[in-house]
């Protein structure tokens, strides 16, 4: 255990690359546990939108786990020209997922714009959910400008992740908002505001398809193509 612990403490004082591989180590679990809170909160309230959003946290955890796991393996290489390669072909094929992340939440919000919810959320629930979107999306935001600067394509995946997972967020809670203050159009404006961040989930999965790089990632016989 003391060994566990020094070796925790050794990367979080390291590198950013290293504390951030930690710290995503760590929300993740921690996004895990909100997520199947807000799928039951869901449950309880019969709404919708909470049921979605603890869904959509639930993927994008073991999505986050998943590219972990393949980036451990990755760091173990000893050639580092297989593990630029190998980390670019991760990028490339997480790319992939957000577009059908982007899809899917799109053909949420239609669903939700057509049918519409009229749920009134405790205004506990509201705020404490609000204080952690916004706490979520101001970090992803801060990670994807230092992790531009860094050039490491695995970083760069872990924060696009964190960045459309707090955009998630942000929408269950302009929904709640609204409709705590008896908006009759809680539900379609935040549907209409979930298909403008679906749009740009796409626009991200895409150049994460198309980026091109100094070298070329070979067949990627072991990455799979949907984490």
């Amino acid at each position: 255990m003391k060994d566990f612990l020094r070796r925790s403490i050794g990367i979080f004082l390291g590198d950013y690359g290293s504390r951030t591989l930690l710290v995503s180590a760590g929300s993740s679990i921690l996004n895990a546990l909100i997520g199947a809170a807000k799928l039951v909160l869901g449950i309880v309230f019969f709404s919708p939108w909470l049921i979605v959003t603890g869904i959509y946290y639930l993927v994008l955890c073991a999505a986050r786990g998943r590219i972990l796991k393949i980036y451990s393996g990755i760091r173990r290489m000893n050639e580092e020209a297989d593990r630029e390669a190998r980390q670019t072909a991760l990028f490339r094929h997480s790319g992939f997922f957000i577009c059908m992340i982007g899809l899917s939440y799109l053909g949420v919000c239609l669903c939700m714009y057509f049918w519409g919810e009229v749920v009134t959320y405790p205004p506990y629930l509201i705020y404490g959910v609000a204080a952690v979107a916004f706490y979520k999306i101001g970090m992803a935001i801060r990670g994807m400008i230092v992790t531009r600067k860094m050039h490491n394509p695995v970083l760069s995946t872990l924060k696009i992740i964190s960045f459309i997972d707090a955009c998630v967020s942000i929408m269950m809670v302009q929904c709640a908002l609204l409709a705590m203050k008896g908006s009759p159009e809680a539900s379609s404006s935040s549907a209409l505001l979930g298909m403008a961040c679906s749009v740009l989930f796409l626009g991200i999965g895409l150049y994460m398809v198309c980026s091109r790089k100094d070298r070329k990632a070979p067949p990627a016989a072991n990455t799979p193509y949907f984490l």
